[in-house]
This record gives structure tokens, sequence and C-alpha cells, in this order.
């Protein structure tokens, strides 16, 4: 957000009208809903409390398509940066949001399933390909 005499400017409508176009053709149904006005978009304060800090006693394992249209990559890039000790296995060319034992990957589901079965992270981050 832009500041302008200490009030920040907010997108217009029309920049969310050109987000919503320019994910249209590779996801038109989840990309324009994603990219869509959200009830706070134009909200004339901010918020009132100071932003949540994650922290988690358990290292954790995320799992994210790089094309999600509902949580993007940097969303979930966001979630492994703020959950201390997690790894995080990137699953390429995809665009749905389920990814483990939805896509047929080999890749994330093994890395998954052995997740599952021993409690053990991947040793570093993963990037599968379909």
């Amino acid at each position: 957000m832009r500041r302008r005499a200490g009030i920040a400017q907010r997108p217009g409508v029309l920049a969310y009208w050109r987000d919503i176009q320019a994910v249209r053709a590779e996801a038109p149904l989840f990309g324009p809903l994603g990219s869509n006005i959200t009830p706070c978009a134009f909200w004339p304060n901010p918020p009132r409390e100071r932003p949540i800090r994650i922290r988690n006693g358990v290292p954790a394992l995320v799992v994210q398509a790089a094309g999600d249209v509902s949580a993007i990559l940097k969303m979930g890039q966001a979630m492994h940066r703020a959950l201390g000790g997690s790894r995080m296995i990137t699953l390429a060319g995809a665009r749905d949001h389920g990814v483990y034992l939805f896509r047929g990957s080999g890749c994330v589901d093994a890395a998954v399933n052995a997740h599952l079965d021993t409690g053990n992270l991947p040793a570093a981050d993963l990037t599968c390909f379909q």
C-alpha cells in the first residue's frame, strides 16, 4: 500500500479488475475468485490488532502446488518461513489446491508418506515435477 498524508492508499477497483482478467485464461474459475476484491479491501481504518506471530513447537511439512490459485505460492512460502524448522514440498506445474494423493505425483506422495510413517521431515526442501 502507498501512503498519502498518513493514510494508506489501497488499490482501486480497476486494479482488482486487471488482476482478475490476468488470471482468467489460465484458471477460469478459481483465478478470478482468488483475485477478487475482499470484504476489507476498502475499510477506512487499519487493523486494530497487531499481526499475530506464528510459533510452532513441532516442525511442519508444507505441501504446495506451484500454480495454486487459491493459496498462491508466495503464501505457502511465507508459511514455510514462519514455521520454524519446517520443510516445503513444491509440486511444479500443478495449479490445483490439493496435491498429496490428488495429483498422482510419486515424488510428493512418497515424501509425505515417509513423513507420516516416521515423523521425520525430508532432509531439505523438495521440488517435485509432474
